[in-house]
C-alpha cells in the first residue's frame, strides 16, 4: 500500500475479517476504516455525530472506505501494541467509550499490524495516547469505594458490569472496597496510605461526605485533601455529579468513569461546621441544611427502592405534616442590600474567569486553574443526623495559606465563633409562618433582610 495515499497519522492494519483497514486520527477524531478492494483511501465525509460508533449504512462506491468506528480522541481509553517476535504480525488494541445520545458503552477493537508497519504503529500509539490524555496521568491507581445499598441497591451491579470493565480497559489499577456500615468510608479514608491517584465513590453524595471528613480528620489532612475525590452516580442524590458533569450528563456512569481516568483537578470550597456543645467538627460541601430539607432525605432512608422519587415524597409529606422545629440563627451580615449584591455579583462574573460550571473535567489541562484544594462539605442529612442539642455554629475553613502549621500537616483546630451585637439573630417561634401584607414581599424599606418565623430551610 502506497504511503502517498495515506495521511500522516494513518496506519494500515488487518481487520478481524481479514480485510484491509486503516486507523485514522484527524481533527481529534479517531476512525477505523475498512478499505475497498483497490486499497485506496479517498476523502470521506465527517461522521454525522462526533459521538457515533456505528457501521456505515452507505454502500461503498469506488474507492470510498467503510467507516467502522468514529469517536472523539478524548473518549479513547487506551491504545496498545502487543509484544511479539521480530518479523511477525503484532496485535493493536483500541479501547474507548462510545456515545450516541445518552447511550454510552465500552468498545474494544483488535487489529493486526504487518511487520513492515510495526515501527510506524509504535509511534502512532504513542502519539494517540498523548493526544488522548493531554497532560493527564494515564494508568492511575484508584481506590474505589462502593456502597452496595446506595440508590436502589444496584451500585454493586453497576460497578461490576460497567465501572470496572472501563477502568481496567484504561489500564488503571483498582483497589475495590465495599462499605459495610455507616461512616465506614470515613474510617477507610482516615486510615489508608496516600498511594492513590484518585479516590472514587460509587454511591450518592453521602459517601463523598464520609471520604472528605475522613481525609480532613487525618494528621496529614492538608496532604490527604489534595487527593482528588471523584463521584460515580449510583446513589439517590448525585448533586456533586451535576456540578462536575452538568445536568445532562450527570447520571451517565461511563462519563463519570472518564472523569476518574483522565479528569483534571478542580478546587472546591468546604465549610467547617462546629456542633455545640460537643465541639464536634464536620466538613460540609455543596450545602448545609436543617428542618424539612433534612427530613425529606434522612426521613426517607427506608424508601431507597423508590430512587430519586423518595425525595419528592418526603417533601410532600413534610409540607402536609407541617412539623415545627425551634431554630436560632446568628449571622454576621457583610452586605444587606440584595439589589446591590446582585449587581456586584453580575459585575464580578463579567470580570473574572470561571473555573467551575461549564468546564469540561476531561478537557485538556488549563494552566490557569489553581492546583491547591482545601475545601470539603457535608450534606444536609448528615448535619442533622450527627447534630446534638444546642446550637450549630458554622465558619469557613482557612484556605491553607493563612493557617498555622505544616503544609502537609493537620488542619487548624476549630474555634467557636463569638457573636457580638453586630451579628443578626433570626429565631423561630414554633408557630405558623407569618404572612406578609401585600406589597411588603418580606423585605424592609431598603431591601434589607428581616427576621422570619417558622423557618423550615436555611
Amino acid at each position: 500500500m502506497s504511503r502517498s495515499l495515506m495521511g500522516p497519522q494513518d496506519i494500515p492494519v488487518i481487520l478481524h475479517n481479514d480485510k484491509r483497514g486503516l486507523l485514522v486520527l484527524e481533527d481529534d477524531i479517531l476512525q477505523v476504516l475498512q478499505l475497498s478492494r483497490d486499497g485506496n483511501r479517498q476523502p470521506s465525509s465527517p461522521p454525522s455525530s462526533s459521538f457515533s460508533c456505528l457501521p456505515s449504512t452507505r454502500k461503498a462506491h469506488g474507492s470510498a472506505p467503510k467507516r467502522l468506528l468514529s469517536c472523539p480522541i478524548r473518549y479513547l481509553l487506551r491504545a496498545s501494541l502487543a509484544k511479539g517476535e521480530q518479523g511477525t504480525r503484532r496485535r493493536l488494541d483500541l479501547s474507548s467509550v462510545i456515545r450516541k445520545g445518552r447511550t454510552c458503552h465500552l468498545s474494544q477493537i483488535h487489529v493486526l499490524v504487518e511487520p513492515i508497519n510495526v515501527p510506524e504503529a509504535e509511534e502512532w500509539v504513542e502519539a494517540v495516547m498523548l493526544a488522548a490524555y493531554r497532560g493527564a496521568k494515564p494508568f492511575r491507581e484508584i481506590l474505589l469505594l462502593v456502597n452496595p445499598i446506595g440508590g436502589k441497591g444496584k451500585s454493586e451491579s453497576i460497578v461490576r458490569h460497567t465501572v470496572l470493565p472501563i477502568l481496567q480497559a484504561a489500564g488503571c489499577t483498582v483497589d475495590l472496597r465495599e462499605t459495610t456500615h455507616r461512616l465506614h468510608a470515613e474510617e477507610i479514608a482516615q486510615q489508608i496510605n496516600l498511594e492513590y491517584d484518585v479516590i472514587a465513590t460509587a454511591s450518592g453524595d453521602g459517601l463523598v461526605y464520609e471520604v472528605l471528613n475522613g481525609l480532613a480528620a487525618r494528621s496529614d489532612a492538608r496532604k490527604a485533601l489534595k487527593t482528588p475525590v471523584v463521584p460515580i452516580p449510583t446513589g439517590s442524590a448525585n448533586a456533586l455529579c451535576v456540578n462536575l458533569l452538568g445536568p445532562e450528563d450527570y447520571d451517565l456512569v461511563p462519563i463519570a468513569c472518564l472523569n476518574i481516568i483522565k479528569g483534571q483537578p478542580l478546587p472546591m470550597d468546604l465549610c467547617s461546621v462546629l456542633l455545640l456543645p460537643s465541639m464536634t467538627r464536620r466538613w460540609s460541601f455543596l450545602a448545609t441544611a436543617m428542618g424539612l430539607m433534612v427530613d425529606l432525605d434522612i426521613g426517607t432512608e427506608h424508601l431507597r427502592w423508590m430512587g430519586n422519587s423518595r425525595f419528592i415524597y418526603g417533601y410532600l409529606r413534610g409540607l402536609i405534616s407541617q412539623k415545627k422545629l425551634s431554630c436560632r440563627i446568628r449571622m454576621k451580615i457583610v452586605a444587606s442590600d440584595k439589589v446591590e449584591m446582585a449587581r456586584e455579583a453580575r459585575q464580578k462574573v463579567r470580570s473574572t474567569q470561571s473555573i467551575g460550571g461549564g468546564i469540561d473535567p476531561i478537557s485538556p489541562t488549563n494552566n490557569d486553574i489553581p492546583s491547591k484544594t482545601t475545601s470539603k462539605e457535608m450534606s444536609s442529612a448528615t448535619l442533622s443526623e450527627n447534630g446534638v442539642n444546642g446550637e450549630v455554629m458554622s465558619g469557613t475553613l482557612m484556605n491553607g495559606e493563612d493557617a498555622d502549621g505544616d503544609e502537609d500537616g493537620s488542619l487548624p483546630a476549630p474555634i467557636e465563633l463569638k457573636p457580638d451585637e453586630s451579628w443578626k439573630t433570626i429565631e423561630s417561634t414554633g408557630t405558623h409562618l407569618k404572612t406578609h401584607k401585600k406589597g411588603q414581599n418580606g423585605k424592609g424599606a431598603n431591601n434589607d433582610w428581616v427576621d422570619g418565623e417558622g423557618i423550615i430551610y436555611v
